[in-house]
């Protein structure tokens, strides 16, 4: 009989460790299970304060852009004699990195002037065409994502000015091209981060 008492004894204390060790064991993955939920939550949460910090940083790049441009139609308004433009653009041009093309178009959309030069004949109807067209009819800049000049692989913003008369005659269109590139560096940068962990 003792030694089924000390046998009994034995399994009783197994009984209870295997227990223990199951609570223990479920416990943790429980725990395991809320921690990977709040560590998801975590990152989803910086994964979109990173999606909105370049988001505005984009538009301010974007609305500095529409400033400017709105600034070199003021300039080309006050002279637009193509030597002038040139000469304009190509100051305006090399103080923005961002800045791909810069073009002055006559009311009908045609290429009057563009720098860099030799980008696209004179007289050449400017593409892409809708930008033109809506710029003709708009008070304030106009913009489309595509490629302004064929010869150029990389595609671009492309900006859209009228320059109006104090009569509200229409003058002229500027229009630069934007370098996606240059739009892309705080992305670029984030996945160069990543990289580097």
């Amino acid at each position: 009989m003792l030694h089924f008492a000390r046998r009994s004894l034995l399994v009783q204390l197994l009984s209870v460790y295997l227990v223990f060790v199951i609570v223990v064991l479920i416990g943790g993955v429980a725990v395991n299970a809320v921690v990977e939920q709040q560590l998801s939550t975590d990152v989803q949460a910086s994964d979109e304060a990173l999606a909105q910090e370049i988001a505005l940083e984009t538009s301010l790049h974007l609305r500095d852009a529409e400033n400017a441009l709105i600034m070199l139609g003021k300039l080309a308004a006050k002279d637009d004699s193509p030597g002038t433009l040139l000469n304009t653009f190509q100051a305006w041009k090399s103080a923005r990195s961002d800045v791909d093309y810069v073009y002055w178009l006559d009311p009908v959309g045609r290429v009057v002037t563009s720098w860099p030069q030799g980008t696209t004949g004179i007289g050449a109807e400017f593409s892409p065409p809708d930008v033109v067209q809506r710029a003709l009819t708009a008070t304030g800049p106009v913009f489309e994502v595509g490629i302004a000049v064929e010869s150029t692989p990389s595609a671009g913003v492309i900006f859209a000015e009228p320059v109006r008369a104090p009569n509200g005659t229409l003058g002229g269109i500027v229009a630069v091209s934007l370098s996606l590139k240059e739009l892309s560096n705080p992305l670029r940068q984030v996945v160069d981060a990543q990289q580097h962990q």
